[in-house]
């Protein structure tokens, strides 16, 4: 039976003419974006008014598909390509087998898990092999471990989420921080952020609320954990909005780089594939 990879992705649009389409596929049906899509478009124009995010996840999808002997396709929850583009073009390509990738690598409901369970269903004739998390993959650890200094202060992020929709995901990224704090000794502290306001019960603790909490600090390390590429979430909510409200409390903020196309990623990606061929 012929095997390939799907990348999958929740996915974002690249400017604010594709908001309200992306808002539709996002929220249920019968629920106001409005307020959302003020936020966002805002955020986009703050930014420039172009999003690099989808650009970076193709470019990811293409680097992972060099390195793997097996065809990689890209199926996004949330805009295009679409899961279901993907599946079409792999069954047109005669796979019958699909291995499902997240390239966020700690399990949620909301996102890991919903991208998986929407390969299942569009793929239901063929096989699906769902890969469900990488939080502590050696090699991802290294990327991040390999960027901080002994003895930071670092604030570990990743996007806010509802608990109904989150299932393992604050273990999961504890896992991740557990392996990084064994290659280097540091300073850890976990928080969560989302430029649209996101329902309570939420995961916590809010950003803000820890950063007035290292207020004494000389500097805080940002290691936005949750992320595997620059999206709007980092470009404008950490890098312009609570880096600067940050530094008005006279604490230097210093925010590593997500993988982006970084080589590493790209051969975390394909061991963890390799893993189950």
């Amino acid at each position: 039976m012929k095997t390939g990879v799907i990348l999958l992705a929740q996915g974002f649009p690249s400017d604010e003419n594709q908001l309200d389409q992306y808002l539709t596929n996002l929220l249920p049906e019968g629920v106001d974006g409005s307020s959302a899509k003020g936020e966002l478009a805002n955020a986009l124009r703050k930014i420039g008014g172009e999003c690099p995010q989808g650009s970076i996840i193709q470019k990811q999808c293409a680097a992972l598909d060099e390195a793997l002997p097996i065809k990689v396709y890209l199926g996004m929850r949330l805009w295009e390509p679409s899961i279901y583009t993907a599946v079409a073009q792999a069954k047109k390509d005669q796979v019958g087998r699909l291995i499902g990738i997240s390239i966020t690598p700690q399990y949620a409901k909301g996102s890991v898990g919903a991208c998986q369970e929407l390969l299942k269903s569009v793929g239901k004739d063929m096989e699906i092999i769902p890969i469900w998390s990488w939080a502590s993959h050696p090699l991802f650890i290294n990327y991040w471990a390999s960027q901080i200094k002994k003895g930071s202060t670092v604030l570990f992020t990743a996007p806010t989420m509802e608990k109904s929709k989150a299932g393992l995901y604050q273990n999961e990224l504890q896992e991740t921080i557990r392996a990084i704090q064994k290659r280097v000794s540091i300073e850890a502290h976990l928080a969560f952020h989302s430029i649209v306001p996101i329902p309570e019960p939420h995961t916590g603790p809010d950003l803000w609320e820890v950063i007035k909490l290292l207020r004494k600090r000389e500097n805080i390390v940002i290691a936005p954990i949750g992320f595997t590429s620059d999206d709007l979430e980092l470009l404008f909510h950490l890098d312009r909005h609570f880096k600067k409200r940050t530094e008005k409390l006279g604490v230097k903020w210093t925010r590593l780089p997500v993988p982006n196309s970084n080589p590493i990623f790209t051969a975390t990606l394909a061991r963890v594939v390799h893993s189950v061929l």
